[in-house]
């Protein structure tokens, strides 16, 4: 959300070097031998769609991206009363949420440098496209392998427990089909956002209880879950809830790295006899996370999908599965534009005059998933948004369930 319009040969202009700078937003997927492969083009010029509405409404409806025919990413402006929205739509294929934060920062520093009428290219980070062949994989030596090996043989045994487990959905509804059109009011969005006293608290909090924010999050995530399951599914309190949390896979030498999709994936799974003890269920979430870290079992989510590949009917049928392997799906994007030298000393960034507001990242919905939540801050304040299925999962119940969430926060604040 942006305090005034941008001019759009500016914006156009940022969109543009945007596309040349970061190569995958450009690429098209064509057919392979074994898999579809990416053929980066020379396509640069920007998808910019200029619309007339309220300022802060519900996102301008904006069809699938189709990688076999247009770039990755999209922009639209949607201005009123002098203000603006500026949305970037993008494919989560060639493109993570830090890669294309990371776009985004390009983006507002080219249009300030085109609106100021300065001279020449703006001054932004160098990128090694070259690496993005092998996206900056380290290969490890020997040392670094028998600790990796040890560290899967454990992921393994959490493997075991993933296909021993049924989790239970949100609501006691079938999914919906992976396939067919949008579902209707897409995307189907709820949001909070803490002051920036609520969050520091918060902050505050995790730092008392020697944990990481993160940590606390996801704790009082599967609290809110727990109580939404209550009401909206009396008598299976005790099932399985499980969160699956995308993780990146950047080292601090991938910073040079041009927008990609450099993530996996880790599953957590708790039962409602778990979510009882509260300060028990933060340790325990702790150990976890901290053993995921110390034993890198960050790589165990991709090297089960590689094998999956060469069981009976492939890939293909665990993601074509009839029921849901997760009951919701967690993104933490942290502090959103560290160091950015566009912020002020409020926290807010400025770029062509413009402040902006807010900063919301919208978590795609994956098949037979219903609903996917977004944790980040922004000048100093926590946003939470929660993605809903509509076909799934109604809009009193989309209100409900992030109020559970909101309140558990609010409680771990000591403001409620």
């Amino acid at each position: 959300s942006l305090s005034r319009a941008p001019a759009r040969e500016a914006l156009e202009s940022a969109a543009r070097l945007v596309i040349r700078r970061h190569p995958l937003l450009r690429a098209r997927l064509v057919p392979g031998r074994r898999a579809p492969a990416f053929r980066i083009g020379d396509d640069d010029a920007p998808d910019v769609t200029w619309l007339s509405g309220p300022v802060g409404g519900p996102l301008p409806a904006l069809p699938p991206i189709d990688l076999a025919r247009e770039n990755g990413v999209r922009f639209a402006v949607v201005e009123g009363d002098g203000a603006a929205d500026l949305v970037v739509q993008w494919h989560h294929v060639c493109c993570d949420a830090l890669g294309i934060l990371a776009a985004v920062h390009d983006l507002l520093a080219a249009w300030d440098h085109a609106a100021s009428g300065a001279p020449g290219e703006p001054d932004l980070p160098r990128l090694e496209p070259e690496r993005l062949r092998d996206r900056g994989v380290r290969v490890p030596g020997l040392g670094g392998f028998l600790r990796l090996a040890r560290g899967q043989l454990v992921g393994l045994h959490g493997v075991r427990k993933f296909l021993a487990r049924e989790p239970v959905p949100l609501v006691p509804r079938s999914p919906a089909p992976p396939d067919g059109p949008l579902p209707p009011g897409y995307p189907a969005l709820h949001g909070t956002v803490l002051p920036a006293g609520e969050t520091r608290a918060l902050r505050e909090a995790a730092i008392a209880r020697g944990v990481t924010l993160h940590e606390l999050l996801t704790r009082d995530l599967f609290l809110g879950l727990g109580d939404f399951r209550k009401r909206a599914a009396p008598g299976e309190e005790d099932r399985w809830l499980r969160l699956m949390v995308p993780v990146s896979l950047r080292w601090t030498d991938s910073l040079r790295l041009p927008a990609c999709n450099l993530l996996s994936c880790v599953f957590l799974d708790r039962r409602g006899r778990d979510l009882l003890d509260e300060e028990a269920l933060l340790d325990g979430l702790h150990e976890e996370l901290d053993e995921i870290r110390r034993l890198d079992l960050r790589l165990t989510f991709l090297l089960s999908a590689g094998l999956a590949r060469f069981l009976p009917g492939g890939l293909e049928r665990q993601v074509r599965a009839d029921r849901s392997r997760v009951s919701a799906i967690f993104t933490n994007a942290g502090r959103l534009f560290p160091g950015s030298r566009l912020a002020g000393e409020d926290g807010f960034l400025v770029a062509g005059g413009a402040t902006v507001r807010e900063v919301e990242l919208v978590p795609p919905l994956q098949p037979r998933e219903a609903a996917t939540f977004c944790a980040s801050v922004y000048a100093g304040r926590l946003r939470l948004t929660l993605h809903r299925d509509s076909r799934v999962i109604g809009p009193g119940e989309g209100e409900a369930l992030l109020a559970a969430v909101r309140l558990r926060l609010a409680r771990s604040a000591g403001v409620a």
